[in-house]
């Protein structure tokens, strides 16, 4: 049945704290487990096999893409941007110091980068901070990522406006969260996110102001569910065995004004398949394929592809 696999919410993780104007991400109360202070701490690295200065002195043994940064030139802009030496020219040198990092998720090395980044007085980019939060969930950890946000809201001097990417980044953080996807976080994060955009379609100067004036200037005024949302959450919902959920948000990206791509159709077959539910996969894969006819051949294959064929056909031999 639906809500066996997956969807694990600690008890010390706080959902519904209704009452709150502050956006979700901001007020959920969360416990960081001792994992999790390893990773902030650099003691243990994403990869669970060994800490970020065990990486640094092994160097080459560490596989990375070829436009990655080592991890020596890493730990060297780091320390001269935390000592003052490296006074921050061009958000893009940080920037891509941060990307190195996401890419290995270290969590430790993109705290003390934004922390670095702050002493110097200046304004931390929304990109680097989405940045930080995707390599929390490169690590694993959702905890994590609320809590780094939580803390650049704390320390920043402006504060924090949150935008759809920093939604999107907690819904990457949730879904490849190491206990399993946070459906049921994820699914809150998406109510607000379609709050927010209900909220922020006023005409003239009052677009927006809605939801701007009610969580104090913690939001923009454009935050909303886009294609990468609906992704992620119909990914966790497969991964769940939730195709009741899946279906839902199939159909809620239509209401919404979006065609479901091939991938999160497919999520959906993958949660009937997971729920073993092969009448519902075949029943909905005669959907799709009714719609794709009636796109033309290069349309088409934006929505079908061999892979829904085969989930399909998988579904029906689960036994």
């Amino acid at each position: 049945g639906e809500g066996e696999k997956g969807d694990a919410v600690q008890e010390d993780f706080e959902v519904s704290t209704p009452h709150s104007p502050l956006p979700l991400p901001l007020r959920m109360e969360i416990s960081l487990t001792e994992i999790d202070r390893q990773l902030l701490q650099g003691t243990l690295a994403a990869s669970k096999a060994q800490p970020f200065g065990m990486a640094l002195k092994k160097g080459p043994a560490i596989a990375k893409p070829e436009h990655m940064e080592s991890l020596q030139k890493i730990e060297t802009d780091l320390g001269a941007l935390e000592s003052g030496e490296w006074e921050i020219e061009t958000d893009q040198d940080v920037m891509r110091m941060m990307k190195a990092v996401q890419g290995r998720g270290l969590v430790s090395v993109a705290f003390r980068i934004l922390e670095a980044v702050r002493s110097q007085g200046i304004d931390v980019k929304p990109q680097l901070i989405t940045s930080a939060l995707l390599t929390c969930a490169k690590a694993g950890s959702f905890r994590l990522a609320f809590y780094v946000l939580k803390k650049h809201a704390e320390q920043s001097s402006k504060g924090l406006k949150l935008d759809t990417q920093m939604y999107n980044a907690l819904l990457d953080a949730c879904l490849k969260a190491e206990e399993g996807p946070q459906l049921q976080v994820m699914l809150a994060l998406l109510q607000e996110m379609k709050t927010h955009k209900e909220e922020s379609r006023g005409k003239g100067k009052e677009r927006g102001k809605a939801s701007w004036q009610r969580t104090g200037g913690t939001v923009e005024n454009n935050v909303g569910p886009d294609a990468i949302t609906y992704c992620a959450i119909t990914s966790a919902c497969a991964t769940c065995a939730r195709p009741d959920t899946a279906l839902e948000l199939w159909k809620d990206m239509k209401l919404e004004g979006m065609r479901p791509s091939g991938y999160v159709s497919l999520q959906v077959l993958r949660a009937c398949e997971e729920s073993k539910e092969p009448q519902r996969a075949l029943s909905f894969f005669d959907g799709i394929l009714l719609e794709a006819e009636q796109q033309s051949a290069d349309r088409a294959v934006e929505f079908v592809w061999p892979l829904h064929f085969g989930i399909a056909v998988g579904a029906c031999l689960v036994p």
